[in-house]
């Protein structure tokens, strides 16, 4: 018996077009949320998303990679600089010179996340305040709270507008 090794060729194989992102900005608020949508693409069976980060050598690297992503997915990220890329795949077919099936990439997509501030202002409701506002960076705490006086009163707690503690 003698043993050959067959090669196939898909004949049939058809590229996967070339992904393109859509309203994606260039900037974005560290408490907004991010949705990566893109063009669908003829030929395709799935997308995956890959998110890469500066890190502190201002080096790419890769934050999350989405196997099986949809357009329009969603993801909350720090403060940063960021990149995108969407690969579609055809697995319909297997390219031997890429060692995976035949894909197609998008350009990237830069953006960057800046931390978000508000002014915190604090009212001793009729007493005196040592501090009456703070530039606080959202979604984070802001240390310790100054501690009004007014004589005849004792400081019970601090409340937000909607008179919820704090």
């Amino acid at each position: 018996t003698s043993e050959t090794n067959v090669s196939a060729t898909c004949t049939t194989c058809q590229q996967p077009g070339q992904p393109a992102f859509m309203g994606m900005n260039s900037a974005y608020g560290d408490n907004q949320p991010i949705y990566f949508q893109w063009s669908d693409t003829a030929n395709t069976t799935h997308y995956n998303l890959q998110i890469e980060r500066k890190n502190s050598l201002q080096e790419w690297e890769t934050y999350e990679l989405v196997t099986n992503a949809t357009s329009g997915l969603s993801r909350q990220l720090a403060a940063g600089d960021y990149r995108c890329m969407v690969r579609s795949y055809n697995s319909n077919c297997w390219s031997d010179s890429q060692g995976d099936w035949i894909h197609a990439d998008s350009e990237y997509h830069y953006f960057t996340l800046t931390k978000t501030f508000s002014t915190v202002t604090f009212d001793g409701n009729g007493g005196f305040c040592s501090i009456v506002s703070q530039t606080a960076i959202n979604n984070s705490p802001i240390g310790e709270l100054p501690t009004p006086t007014r004589d005849g009163y004792r400081l019970t707690g601090w409340y937000t507008a909607n008179n919820e503690p704090v």
